[in-house]
């Protein structure tokens, strides 16, 4: 065989290599620690291929990446999955396109800018990601480090800048093993132990001032009613009499706030008589219920929302959450205000027509000490914008409600527990997530879990959250300013190009 053919069937077997450790990073594998590295065999086949190779070999990753990750979608929709892993693919491809350009420059490729070159352009292409047609930043690479001490840099640099480091990481090793030399190794060891150091430091801090602080026992329910029931108005009383027994369960374990998952119950919560069962149900366990409800707006009701309920222990709804950021597809169908005629795809596709809340609403929650807490809906924890939003108007912790019964026993509710601890370590607050069936615990905002309760099955965690004093963090502050740091780095090539040839 050619020397040529051998080469390129050992580029073409890199670029399943890196798809595979890309793919064991994640849940259900969990192999966080294969992030930093997986890229390394992707720029490896990059060298001395054309623009057109590379955008196939970037395309063929990421096919096999969202596939491999993501392939709990065929439970809701088989073609929705494959017309988004071929949308998602295609950020994959920009970035081997754009790798395979910086390659061929006279400068960059001696020095540790492309490694940081390259790190900004894949931190932009997820926040596209997150971005663009409503965004979906799911399984983004700071989400692998969810239980490395890495991830606590999150409070300085957001999730983004979490995916910048660990791409940095994986070409200054490349750097180091292809060019064979100690400068990219050097440097990734200083990086490596300064943002460990800091992790290591900051939250020990986090965990001395929650120790200190004082404790509210919040309850969150899980109630595991399969998919096949949670919309059907046929098991209407069974869900309310198993809803009734979580909630009288949490309430003689000691909760000073009840929370429930999304839409908990197929009935609309601003009818007369769901109120008056959720009414008398505080008032007989004298405790705060935070339940998660669809409700009907606007005149007869035209208008449904996706929503959570403060109810407190007098039977009175205090104030009303309304999701905001809907899922395209499954909440409501793009376009369809201007061009209604799409409704009709719903005769197909099970898709929901909910309308989107417009008020960031932070509840204030008569507990003691007294609660301010703010709600995320389904996929919203994965918008790093809302929660930091949710946090600069007041809230001091955030609960996710959602129902991941969707997806079936699947890596899916451990994914989207991964965008949750990287909401509570970049703000520094506890957050809560009550689901349907799947991943229900705590997190604090150290990014430690406190409690859980067991995937697929009806039950009860009692979480002691502790309310200490740790301040607006600087991601709080100043959000994603990471990146324009990145936008300089990527503009600074071209300044050193223009340059090097004049």
């Amino acid at each position: 065989m050619p020397a040529r053919a051998v080469q390129s069937r050992l580029r073409l077997s890199l670029v399943g290599l890196a798809a595979v450790l890309l793919v064991l990073a994640f849940p259900p594998f969990d192999l966080g620690c294969l992030a930093l590295v997986a890229l390394v065999p992707w720029l490896n086949g990059l060298e001395e291929c054309s623009a057109r190779t590379a955008w196939w070999r970037g395309y063929a990753i990421g096919l096999l990446f969202f596939a491999g990750t993501m392939w709990w979608l065929v439970h809701v929709t088989l073609v929705g999955l494959v017309i988004l892993v071929a949308a998602l693919a295609l950020y994959f491809a920009a970035f081997s396109l754009f790798a395979t350009w910086q390659l061929r420059q006279p400068l960059s490729c001696r020095s540790l800018l492309l490694a940081a070159t390259l790190a900004s352009t894949w931190t932009f292409l997820e926040w596209l990601r997150g971005t663009l047609l409503s965004g979906l930043g799911w399984n983004l690479l700071a989400h692998t480090q969810w239980h490395s001490p890495l991830v606590q840099i999150a409070d300085l640099i957001g999730a983004y800048g979490v995916s910048w480091l660990v791409v940095f990481v994986n070409v200054a090793v490349w750097q180091a093993w292809r060019r064979r030399c100690w400068r990219p190794a050097a440097a990734v060891g200083l990086v490596l132990a300064l943002v460990v150091g800091y992790g290591v430091v900051r939250r020990a801090a986090v965990e001395r001032a929650l120790a200190r602080s004082p404790v509210v026992r919040v309850a969150l329910l899980q109630g595991n009613i399969p998919q096949s029931q949670k919309w059907d108005v046929g098991f209407l009383e069974s869900i309310m009499q198993r809803y009734d027994a979580l909630t009288r369960q949490a309430a003689q374990a000691g909760a000073q706030l009840i929370i429930w998952p999304e839409t908990a119950v197929p009935a609309l919560a601003n009818t007369p008589e769901f109120q008056a069962w959720l009414g008398h149900l505080s008032r007989e366990v004298k405790i705060p219920l935070l339940v998660g409800a669809p409700w009907g707006a606007g005149e007869s009701a035209t208008r449904l929302m996706n929503s959570a309920l403060l109810v407190t222990p007098d039977g009175r709804v205090a104030d009303r959450y309304d999701k905001m950021h809907l899922v395209p597809f499954g909440e409501f169908i793009p376009g369809e205000a201007w061009w209604p005629g799409l409704g009709r795809v719903r005769d197909w596709l099970p898709i929901g027509e909910f309308t989107p809340g417009t008020r960031a609403t932070v509840f204030d929650v008569p507990t003691a000490p007294p609660l301010s807490l703010s709600t995320l809906i389904c996929f919203e924890d994965l918008f790093p914008a809302i929660s930091r939003m949710m946090v600069r108007h007041g809230a001091r912790l955030l609960v996710t409600i959602t129902n991941d019964a969707w997806f079936g026993q699947t890596a899916a509710p451990i994914q989207h527990a991964q965008a949750s601890t990287l909401r509570a370590i970049e703000s520094r607050v506890w957050m809560l997530r009550a689901a349907n069936t799947g991943w229900t615990g705590a997190i604090d905002p150290a990014g430690r879990i406190v409690a859980r309760e067991q995937v697929w099955v009806p039950g009860v965690v009692v979480a002691p959250v502790a309310l200490a004093p740790l301040g607006p963090t600087l991601y709080t502050r100043l959000g994603d300013w990471w990146l324009l740091l990145c936008a300089a780095c990527l503009l600074l090539p071209y300044l050193i190009l223009i340059k090097y040839k004049s």
